[in-house]
């Protein structure tokens, strides 16, 4: 059996004495840890502690309240011990049928409940195999460790598209899920879900990996491409926490984009709530983004950059750089290059990033004495900021220690205070952050995505942030705890909730399954009188305040028992998540929930030399719905002249996007793998089995296993179940009945005759194996696997026939077709023959009248030849009298000529002779009469 105990929730023992009524057992416990682990195992306190008990008694109360509440007898006493439907406690057996190395299918668990599924994933886990069956569902333990189950040849072996004989692995996962989109031509979705530090990242890695080796003759650059991405994505969005060295900070999910005969031609990805405020403040013993650190670790090869230590910068914390920084960054820097970023691109990047880090550095005091103004401390750090940005100084120091207030139709410029100067800082600082991730996102799918029309199907993935559970909780973890309750609610509707209501609604008889439904907890926070919506209305007040947030929630939600507020704590409050209670701390949530800029700093950063920082911020400022607002006062009645576009809030533009997501992933096929934690050390030799309790109950794993157990999962219509499966025992049926009678066929005829056919090809089986519903035949897990064999060896027999008939008609066709060749061959053979004598005589009178008409051409041309000599003779001796005429009138035509230029020019000659000597009898006269002028006056 298993105890009840409260720190490792289960222990394994023997009952050695039990009282007359079974009320008071006492159970001797026994070893947990096996001999060939106990050397390992002895390093781990939790796992000595384990060890310790073996052998020790321990006296339980069957109706004490806290045992009872850990049996649960009315959920986990299902094959697992003691009555469930009297209700009677008693302890969970264990089972004994299992291999060294547990059960690989969970379903197939003789004795299921909570402590039984406990140690078959320990027993699993210890044995480094880290994957197990939930039915279809993969369940992934953190190994924490690099194992060797993802070689190329294990790759080749799960690519045959059957999952049975072969060990449990994710490969089956991706396997299944391609070979039901290139068959089926159907969307496909792989939920990986998990706690922080499970391991999804890793998992969602290795299904891509593996799907792009199933896509055999795909181009290798593109896939190339496609898995780099991931780790480029890692550099810019992954950081350290307290809980995973390499934690998704953003969620994504990723379409791998195949051809209809599944070649691999692209990817694109659509990324969900970065978690900006990383940049500027992280909790102890968190780091900020990786690639600042990768950056950092290389600060000697951009000197112009202006970077120093690590420790010198605020933003990335006083930890110093772990692990390989330097060839991270290289090989961040050839993924770049790969997706079609080059050099001068990149060097904008880090140029953006440092200019974060400088930003960081930054502080601000009061102006002349005034506390309600600021200024710059220093401006080293600022400048070089503002030089990495391609900006001015002094209007970003305008933009950062200023606002813009409207009073009226005038804009007045208002001093900001010292916090107030940082918080805009900051602002900036996780905007140009943010942005240039959202455009890396952008530029890798514009190099690897391909726009689809109708012609090919997909595969999404995706890799979502955990379960988020902190000694301090904000807007991000309640955003991401609101993501997994969307990601909860999915699962639990597609393997527990519809296939009960579908059950019901079929008549099928079953035992019915209880689970948790965390509807109730989506309406309080995406509902009308939710969380966002009270942060939305909170957004909109000019007064409003975290503290009056939470506040009014709790006012308004006191009846919600799914909501409390803490009494000592007002700006707090608390949900009762499906994986758990959560408080929240509300401070800061209005200004994450707004995340806005002041518009002047957006105008400012449009102004930009950088081409992507421009680009970005004149998009943001267009969208705004004007270049800036200096100038343009505010008209608060709605529709005025001047209304300013309402901004879309954080929280509203992420329910929004789940939404959407959820609506994609509905309309594919789903597969599941569910990464579970197995300690909180990282260790790949401890195994807490308070952690793997509290997450099988949280994810719902163990309802999931008691519905894949009960249930049936296959199924199929009547109509196509009868024309399918017929061909077994087609004499058993209406004789001549064709698909087009079976469609025209009335429901409950087709109905009967599906009874008919399974009682008569499944005599053997039990009658809870199948069930005929009314519109679809039930079956449980191999049955109709069952029948789909027979059917093979019947089309395989029938095949045989049809292949023999075939050959026969096809040697027949060939023998009629070469016989009538044959004779076709002999009528062209006589023709041919009768056809080369025809030639040959009519050659021999073609030559004959060759020769008589050369003769008598012969005779012909020299008659002609002396005829055409004595007319050339002629034709030479009149051209050579005309020639000497032509050039005698020729010769006195030019001698004319010139006589007559000559006359011409002579008669010119004379007139301007004459009129010189006009010229110079008029100027000697003139001399004269100067000369008595001259006289005249002397005297």
């Amino acid at each position: 059996v298993y105890a009840p105990d409260a720190e490792h929730v289960w222990l394994p023992g023997v009952i050695s004495e039990a009282s007359a009524d079974g009320r008071q057992v006492t159970v001797r416990l026994e070893s947990v840890v096996g001999p060939q682990d106990a050397q390992v195992l002895d390093t781990i306190p939790s796992e000595r502690e384990l060890k310790a008990f073996a052998g020790s008694q321990r006296s339980l109360d069957l109706k004490d309240p806290s045992v009872l509440k850990a049996l649960d007898i009315k959920h986990t006493s299902v094959d697992g011990g003691g009555d469930a439907k009297s209700g009677s406690p008693s302890l969970p057996l264990q089972n004994t049928s299992d291999s060294g190395t547990g059960f690989e299918d969970m379903i197939l668990i003789d004795h299921l409940h909570e402590a039984s599924i406990l140690y078959n994933l320990r027993r699993r886990f210890f044995r480094k195999l880290p994957y197990t069956y939930t039915g279809k569902i993969c369940i992934a333990v953190n190994p924490y460790q690099w194992l060797d189950l993802y070689s190329p040849q294990l790759m080749a072996r799960f690519s045959d598209g059957h999952r049975e004989h072969k060990p449990p692995h994710v490969y089956a996962v991706s396997m299944e899920a391609f070979f039901n989109m290139r068959q089926r031509q159907e969307n496909q979705s792989i939920l990986v879900s998990g706690e922080s530090g499970a391991g999804k990242t890793e998992t969602t890695k290795i299904v891509m990996s593996h799907l792009a080796t199933l896509a055999a003759n795909s181009n290798s650059k593109v896939i190339q491409q496609i898995i780099q991405a991931n780790p480029l994505l890692e550099s810019f969005g992954n950081a350290k926490t307290v809980r995973n060295d390499n934690s998704s900070r953003f969620g994504k999910f990723t379409e791998l984009q195949f051809t209809l005969e599944g070649q691999l031609i692209g990817a694109r990805s659509r990324t969900y709530l970065l978690e900006k405020s990383r940049v500027t403040t992280q909790a102890d013993g968190e780091r900020n983004f990786h690639i600042f650190y990768q950056l950092l670790s290389q600060r000697s090869q951009f000197p112009e950059l202006g970077l120093e230590m690590v420790q010198t910068f605020k933003y990335v914390s006083t930890q110093a750089p772990n692990g390989d920084e330097e060839g991270e960054l290289s090989r961040t820097r050839e993924a770049l290059e790969l997706v079609g970023i080059a050099e001068p691109l990149q060097k904008e990047i880090f140029q953006v990033l440092a200019a974060v880090l400088h930003l960081g550095e930054t502080a601000f005091s009061a102006r002349n004495g005034d506390v309600d103004a600021s200024q710059l401390v220093d401006l080293t750090h600022f400048s070089v900021a503002c030089r990495l940005l391609g900006v001015e100084v002094a209007a970003l120091e305008r933009a950062v220690c200023n606002r813009n207030v409207f009073v009226g139709r005038e804009v007045i410029l208002k001093p900001m205070t010292r916090d107030q100067a940082a918080d805009c800082r900051d602002a900036l600082a996780k905007s140009l952050y943010s942005k240039l991730f959202l455009w890396l996102v952008e530029q890798i799918n514009d190099t690897i995505g391909v726009q689809t029309k109708g012609g090919g199907s997909f595969i999404g993935i995706l890799d979502i942030f955990g379960f988020e559970h902190f000694e301090t909780n904000s807007f991000e973890q309640f955003c991401i705890n609101y993501a997994n309750e969307k990601l909860q609610q999915k699962f639990v509707q597609d393997v527990l909730k519809t296939v009960q209501i579908e059950y019901e609604e079929e008549n099928i008889s079953w035992s019915h399954i209880t689970f948790a439904d965390n509807q109730d907890v989506l309406n309080l926070i995406e509902g009308r009188m939710g969380v966002i919506s009270f942060l939305n209305e909170e957004s909109l007040l000019a007064t409003g305040t975290d503290a009056s947030f939470a506040s009014k929630l709790g006012a308004v939600m006191e009846s919600n028992p799914l909501l409390e507020t803490p009494r000592l704590n007002k700006c707090a409050f608390s949900i009762y998540h499906y994986a758990g209670k959560v408080t929240y701390d509300a401070s800061g949530f209005l200004d994450k929930h707004r995340d806005a800029i002041l518009p002047d700093i957006k105008q400012c950063m449009s102004k930009s030399t950088l081409k992507i920082l421009s680009k970005m911020f004149t998009d943001d400022v267009n969208a705004s719905g004007g270049a800036s607002t200096r100038g343009k006062p505010r008209n608060s009645k709605k529709g005025g002249p001047h209304a300013q576009p309402r901004r879309t809030t954080v929280g509203t533009q992420f329910k929004e996007s789940l939404s959407q997501l959820m609506e994609k992933i509905s309309l594919t096929e789903v597969h599941y793998v569910r990464c579970l934690k197995p300690n909180g050390l990282k260790s790949a030799n401890c195994f807490s089995h308070g952690e793997i309790v509290n997450q099988l109950r949280c994810a719902g794993v163990i309802e999931a296993i008691r519905v894949s157990r009960s249930a049936y999962p296959s199924r199929m219509p009547h109509l196509e179940c009868v024309k399918k499966f017929r061909v077994l025992l087609s004499s058993s049926l209406p004789p001549q009945q064709n698909h087009s009678a079976l469609n025209n066929a009335d429901a409950e005829q087709i109905k009967s005759q599906c009874e008919q056919l399974m009682t008569k090809l499944l005599p053997e089986r039990n009658v809870q194996d199948y069930q005929v519903g009314l519109t679809r035949v039930y079956f449980r897990e191999g049955v109709l696997e069952e029948l789909e064999t027979k059917r093979g060896w019947a089309l395989r027999k029938y095949a045989i026939v049809l292949q023999k008939n075939v050959r026969c008609l096809l040697v027949r066709r060939r023998f009629l077709r070469q016989k009538r060749q044959v004779v076709v061959i002999q009528k062209y053979w006589r023709r041919y023959v009768q056809r080369k004598q025809f030639l040959k005589l009519r050659q021999g009178v073609t030559r004959l009248q060759a020769q008589v008409r050369g003769q008598a051409a012969r005779k012909m041309y020299r008659v002609l030849k002396f005829d055409y000599c004595i007319i050339r003779f002629q034709a030479y001796c009149r051209m050579h009298r005309d020639r000497q005429l032509y050039l005698k009138q020729q010769a006195a035509v030019r001698r004319l000529q010139g006589f007559w230029r000559f006359s011409l020019l002579r008669l010119v000659f004379l007139r301007k002779m004459e009129k010189e000597k006009a010229y110079k009898a008029l100027g000697s006269k003139v001399a004269q009469l100067q000369m008595k002028l001259d006289r005249k006056q002397v005297g």
